[in-house]
């Protein structure tokens, strides 16, 4: 694959209480060739990469206390956070993706047992910025996206935030009081702001079932 200097992908959880885990099942990516390319440090060479979930530890890297967890290379699964408070953890590829191309994302995720109104949050945010590959976005309601200038993604949002603080703006009020939702998030700024358009309720964390989002761009 050959990358052009481009974007970090980052999947990041934060919580003040739940157990969110991440199983890969394929990413792949397809760039453009180039008469004289650019590359990302460390890129990959050839033209197509398919990440199988035995390949995860190849492609990804893990951060914040996602770095505490082993991958389960029984099962694929990689834990972000523990079932603390404060936690903030991701994984991300560590090379950077080439935006001008097609590449798809799927996997399933866990984001835990317990819904807001029994202590669980926060939430897992999908994001691709410009900056490092090692960087960890601010906790709770930020979602892992903002305090990451140049972010832009999308999240999974399981606790309902009714004030903002310098990293995040509020959830919007539709979600209130308890709604689990998702929706894209725009923290370019370095703060986080959910983006109303398009935004999903979807049901509350419950028995640690994964779920299966799907990424893909054209």
């Amino acid at each position: 694959m050959k990358f052009k200097t481009g974007i970090a992908l980052i999947l990041s959880a934060t919580t003040i209480g739940i157990d969110t885990r991440l199983i890969t099942a394929s990413v792949a990516a397809d760039a453009q060739e180039e008469e004289t390319p650019t590359h990302a440090l460390n890129s990959v060479t050839q033209r197509t990469v398919t990440v199988y979930p035995t390949d995860f530890l190849t492609y990804f890297q893990r951060n914040g206390s996602a770095a505490n967890f082993n991958y389960d290379t029984q099962n694929f699964v990689q834990t972000l956070t523990p079932n603390t408070k404060d936690q903030s953890g991701n994984v991300t590829l560590k090379t950077k993706v080439d935006m001008s191309q097609n590449f798809t994302l799927s996997g399933s995720i866990n984001l835990g047992n317990k819904s807001s109104r029994t202590g669980g949050a926060d939430g897992v945010g999908f994001l691709f910025h410009p900056g490092n590959t090692d960087v960890v976005g601010v906790k709770g309601g930020a979602a892992g996206i903002g305090g990451v200038q140049g972010a832009f993604g999308f999240k999974l949002d399981t606790y309902y935030n009714y004030d903002g603080d310098p990293y995040f703006y509020p959830d919007p009020s539709e979600f209130s009081p308890s709604q689990a939702y998702g929706a894209f998030v725009d923290g370019t700024s370095g703060v986080a702001q959910t983006l109303e358009e398009g935004a999903q309720p979807i049901s509350q964390p419950s028995n640690n079932q994964f779920r299966a989002p799907l990424i893909t761009t054209n």
